[in-house]
């Protein structure tokens, strides 16, 4: 990792959960790993041995401290509360996710059979790459479901998905999707991951804002400084991505949500 490449808020993950109450916490794996058996088996091991019990530690112990303060208690007199385990909450309070977890699907590369993808079919490749993302992102789901009783409020902002249908209906907005290196988002897929985001957390009953340009001035990172900027999305394409991702991921990631003319 390059050193201040990434900007967290924290030195690492660990940190950066320890001692908040997260109303969401959006995760996402490497593109390539859900692919594969081998590599999904390895994500998914991953969410149920660390990450999960990481989100339970954190944020349901939080929600016993808060819950023994509104009774009237002191959480640090109150053992049960705070060294019970992270999937239990102490008896005769309402057991409460404190976190919505969000499994941010990435999409299919641009040029087939690029950076280690040569196993996928060169004819179909988008297809192909996209349905195995929208495979793995469902088993990542599955498992964390399966692996706790807590944390069982979880949803896939579908972002390789909207792609593909760009992808199969608009070619020549497709192509504007991807930087540079042909597999990171461009601004034009930025404004569509972010649309797709914004309809997850608002479990698709809420439309993203209409696109304002003025919010890229304050963006903490566009592409890599030895890069040519970029063209950001005009007004007509940054509403057709925003139609997009409401069809998709409206109704709580079933699509199609109302599309306004």
């Amino acid at each position: 990792m390059v050193p201040n490449y990434y900007d967290i808020g924290a030195p690492d993950p660990q940190t950066l959960l320890e001692g908040h109450e997260w109303d969401f916490v959006v995760l996402n794996d490497h593109t390539q790993a859900p692919l594969r058996n081998a590599t999904r088996a390895k994500s998914i091991a991953t969410l149920q041995t660390h990450i999960v019990p990481r989100l339970l530690t954190t944020t349901l112990s939080l929600s016993s401290e808060t819950a023994v303060k509104s009774h009237g208690g002191e959480s640090g007199n109150d053992t049960t509360a705070t060294t019970a385990p992270p999937t239990q909450i102490q008896q005769g309070q309402e057991q409460q996710q404190a976190t919505i977890l969000i499994l941010l699907q990435t999409f299919s590369y641009k040029i087939p059979q690029m950076r280690g993808t040569q196993d996928l079919p060169a004819i179909g490749y988008v297809e192909t790459f996209s349905e195995l993302l929208r495979e793995g992102y469902e088993e990542y789901r599955s498992a964390i479901l399966a692996s706790n009783d807590a944390l069982q409020d979880v949803r896939i902002a579908p972002v390789g998905q909207a792609v593909l249908h760009l992808y199969l209906h608009d070619p020549d907005l497709w192509e504007q999707l991807y930087s540079w290196d042909d597999f990171h988002p461009s601004p034009l897929g930025t404004w569509l991951e972010a649309c797709c985001l914004h309809l997850t957390i608002h479990n698709g009953d809420r439309p993203p804002p209409r696109y304002n340009p003025s919010w890229w001035d304050d963006a903490r990172r566009m592409q890599p400084p030895e890069q040519h900027a970029m063209p950001l999305p005009t007004p007509e394409q940054a509403e057709t991505l925003r139609q997009v991702a409401m069809k998709v991921c409206g109704n709580g990631g079933v699509g199609d949500m109302e599309i306004q003319p």
